[in-house]
Parts: structure tokens; sequence; C-alpha cells
């Protein structure tokens, strides 16, 4: 997106705000229904991701691109949801609306993968959504979550493990890459 769309945002340009939307609104919205199932609670808090972006627009930095800025506050929405009613739930995997760590497993995977995350301490289900449901690159979970890079790496890792002692067997899902391990230094 170009620097005129970018300043545009931080200038709360109605022209630039639904072009905003147009391009963000389906990752915010699946992102939300993972870390809050429920439909209600998903699409009141997707509202209030929006209103607060509005509300924070010039602070944003026309510099950087405008998803993770909007995917911060999404997740900072999301916990505060959590937080008051706390709950941990997770979207049930639809074929139709599978994430892609949950494509290509049967009903029952799927069923078990929601399980298994279930189970996990909420910040291991946090960065293991974000991570391998969504895609979202390590460094970039880091800036979401406001954690450092390590930390991230280390949730991961146990994470991952904790997966493998509650499911038996690695699930092909969720698979560590070089990028998700901790360095040597």
């Amino acid at each position: 997106m170009d620097k005129e769309f970018r300043e545009g945002v931080r200038a709360r340009d109605p022209a630039c705000w639904a072009r905003l939307f147009d391009s963000y609104w389906e990752p915010l919205y699946r992102q939300v229904r993972v870390l809050l199932p429920v439909r209600l609670d998903s699409e009141n808090a997707l509202g209030e991701v929006w209103l607060r972006a509005l509300k924070a627009a010039s602070r944003y930095d026309p510099r950087r691109p405008p998803f993770p800025w909007l995917a911060r506050i999404c997740v900072n929405v999301c916990l505060n949801v959590r937080r008051h009613d706390r709950r941990l739930r997770f979207l049930s995997f639809e074929p139709e609306s599978a994430p892609p760590a949950a494509r290509g497993l049967a009903g029952a995977d799927r069923d078990e993968l929601r399980r298994a995350l279930r189970a996990l301490p909420r910040r291991q289900a946090e960065v293991l959504a974000l991570r391998f449901v969504f895609g979202v690159a390590t460094n970039d979970v880091a800036e979401l979550l406001d954690l450092e890079v390590s930390s991230v790496k280390k949730t991961l890792l146990r994470g991952v493990q904790s997966l493998r002692e509650i499911h038996g067997a690695p699930l092909r899902a969720f698979e560590l890459d070089s990028s998700d391990r901790k360095s040597a230094s």
C-alpha cells in the first residue's frame, strides 16, 4: 500500500479507511474468531477493533504496513474480552473456513487439534495459534504480543512439546522450522 494511502489512514480520510476496511476485515475477523470463537463475542470485538483503530489513527506510523498495527489492536481487544470473562475457547474448524494449519485434517483430527490447543496454557495457545494457524512470522508474533523474540521461540518450543505430550505424536500442523528455533548465540 502506498505512502499516500498510509498517510490518509493516519489522517482518518474516509476513502482510505474504506479501503483499509475492505482489505483487512476478513483476516481480522478470522483472527478474532480463533481467539474468541463465540460469534457474538467475535462480532462485538471486531467492532471494537475498528473503533479503537480509528481513535488511535493519529498514532499509526505510516512508514509501516497497517496489518501489524491492526492485528496488535485486535489481539489486545481479544485479550481484554478474555480477561473479562476468563474463558478460553477456540473456533471449531469447519472445512470451508479452516485456517491453514487445519486444512487437510480430517474431522477427528480437527477436533483433536482443538482439544489440544484448549489444554495448553493461555500464552502457549495464543502464540501457537498466531504462528501456525495464521502463519504470522515469529518476529511479528513477538511484536503483536509485546514479547521478546527469544520468549516467543521458547513458548513455541514448549507449546509444541506440550502438544506432542497431549497428542502422543507430532501434529503436522505444528512443525517448527529453523526460524522458530532459538539461535545458538
